[in-house]
């Protein structure tokens, strides 16, 4: 960030140090302070003076667009960010589990590396090549994570991971997603909480998870049956579902022959109850 001042640096390693679980702060603040200070998307410009500005920050100063501040947010406004971040949070999560001594020679290659890293695409390329190795599985040729490459919907599918459940007229495809790599693929995508541990309440139980895909990620839908629990379902970054969805939602559900949990029970009682 040649050039820039940035007014919040404190808020940087707040937010690092506070989201970042299961980690020691000065790995997580080792391995991400630099690479967030070089992270341009992650700042807006200062457009006026703060309450308790610094004594050398003027007007003059604001009005020359050099100063910026940390803004949080731009991890969610931005797919890309928020991808990277989920990543790097992943994976310094895990990382003391897998570590060792930082006495043997191992342990100090390891963390000599993270002091050198200063942009969040060389953290992600360590992140993505530990957990590779911590894992045992390769990477990619092109060394990028699967859930990030254009094709994997399409390897998804092909793989029956998720299954192409009915189209609606405007020409998109409620598909059901049959795989916790798919589900986690669907977190990431919309920017919500299958992305974390929600996605454990559609994994071996006789919950089901649906997703209605377009072109763009903006269209896109969310629709969960939880077990026993009525149908939920949200837009990208769990935005509330719209009053024209409810259309393309009734599609699927006269499709699988979804029947409201509370009224199936009320049924029964009263099946129960004539037998009486």
């Amino acid at each position: 960030m040649t050039g820039r001042t940035i007014i919040n640096r404190k808020a940087v390693d707040q937010f690092i140090v506070e989201r970042v679980r299961g980690c020691p702060p000065d790995l997580a603040l080792m391995a991400l302070r630099k690479p967030f200070l070089n992270e341009t998307g992650l700042y807006v410009p200062l457009t006026k003076l703060p309450k308790d500005q610094p004594w050398w920050l003027t007007k003059e100063t604001v009005e020359q667009g050099n100063v910026v501040v940390f803004d949080a947010r731009q991890l969610k406004v931005s797919l890309t960010l928020a991808t990277k971040w989920m990543l790097l949070k992943d994976w310094l999560e895990v990382s003391p589990l897998h570590l060792r001594e930082e006495a043997t020679r191992e342990g100090r290659k390891w963390m000599n590396r993270l002091r050198h890293i200063k942009t969040l695409d060389e953290a992600l390329g360590v992140a993505v090549r530990d957990i590779a190795q911590w894992k045992g599985k390769a990477l990619t040729s092109d060394g990028v994570p699967e859930f990030l490459r254009p094709d994997f919907t399409t390897e998804l599918e092909e793989r029956g991971e998720i299954v192409r459940v009915t189209p609606v007229p405007d020409g998109r495809v409620w598909f059901e997603l049959m795989s916790e790599r798919a589900i986690l693929h669907e977190g990431i995508v919309m920017e919500n909480c299958l992305s974390g541990q929600e996605r454990h309440n559609y994994l071996g139980t006789r919950a089901r998870l649906f997703s209605l895909r377009g072109n763009d990620s903006a269209d896109q839908i969310t629709l969960g049956l939880p077990r026993f629990e009525r149908w939920t379902a949200k837009r990208r970054r769990n935005d509330p579902i719209r009053d024209a969805d409810m259309e393309t939602i009734q599609i699927l559900l006269d499709f699988i022959g979804y029947e409201d949990p509370m009224k199936a029970l009320l049924k029964r009682v009263e099946k129960l109850r004539r037998r009486l």
